[in-house]
């Protein structure tokens, strides 16, 4: 009875945990380029950026997890913050060479703490704040025709996730056939910060009506699959739609 009771207590007092981070961002951005003389241009965007930042904690053998996940669900910091990006551009008549920096101000957003009961116990989980990490990206692009470019860059410093100890660093290569009013786009990429997933493919299409512009892009691991209840999928898959309009 005594053992029984001691394990009893060990799986009850068990402090092994998983902590689960979330962020979403929406943004407004506002550009503006020059070209300084034939060759060379500059440009400047400003992203009016609103930030939301979920995290949770579940511990083992907890009575309480459930309303934990349900609580959690309900829980985030919002906050605003301003994103700064630039770019200068080399071109001469079928090639083109650039330079772009994001996120430069390391945006950052704020975290929150919550109150939860663990085995009668209450106590509070801190989520931290989400920083967006600086990229410089490398960028070459060869058009040999008028309607064909081919396309490749690379980025130049590894970024952090919301995912402890693993970074983000991708080399890529595309190519884009313009259609007049619909461009079409395929591509691959890698990260190569990390070896967990290989090459990724690319598509997308692009939509030119005046000022107007659409993008639908998809992205799908080509090689690497998780199995579900005896399906293989996909490691990776992204699926990203945007409009803009120039004036």
């Amino acid at each position: 009875m005594v053992a029984a009771s001691d394990i009893g207590d060990a799986l009850t007092n068990n402090t092994s945990s998983i902590t689960g981070r979330g962020f979403l961002a929406a943004e407004i951005p506002f550009s503006y380029g020059h070209a300084l003389n034939d060759h060379f241009s500059v440009g400047i965007t400003v992203r009016a950026i609103f930030g939301r930042v979920y995290g949770t904690q579940i511990w083992a053998f907890n009575e309480d997890n459930e309303e934990i996940i349900e609580e959690s669900l309900d829980s985030s910091a919002d906050s605003f913050n301003i994103g700064l990006d630039a770019a200068v551009m080399y071109r001469l008549s079928h090639v083109q060479f650039a330079l772009t920096g994001s996120n430069l101000n390391a945006p950052t957003f704020d975290g929150y703490e919550q109150d939860v009961q663990i085995n009668g116990t209450s106590r509070t989980i801190d989520v931290p704040s989400v920083r967006i990490d600086p990229q410089l990206t490398l960028g070459g692009a060869w058009i040999p025709f008028r309607r064909l470019m081919l396309v490749t860059d690379i980025e130049l410093l590894e970024t952090g996730t919301l995912l402890n100890s693993y970074d983000v660093q991708r080399v890529s290569f595309g190519s884009e056939v313009d259609l007049s009013l619909v461009q079409l786009r395929l591509g691959t990429y890698k990260n190569i910060a990390e070896s967990d997933i290989g090459w990724v493919l690319t598509a997308g299409l692009g939509f030119q009506l005046w000022a107007l512009s659409a993008e639908l892009a998809a992205a799908v691991s080509i090689d690497d699959t998780v199995e579900y209840d005896g399906v293989d999928y996909p490691r990776t898959a992204r699926l990203n739609f945007g409009v803009s309009m120039d004036f």
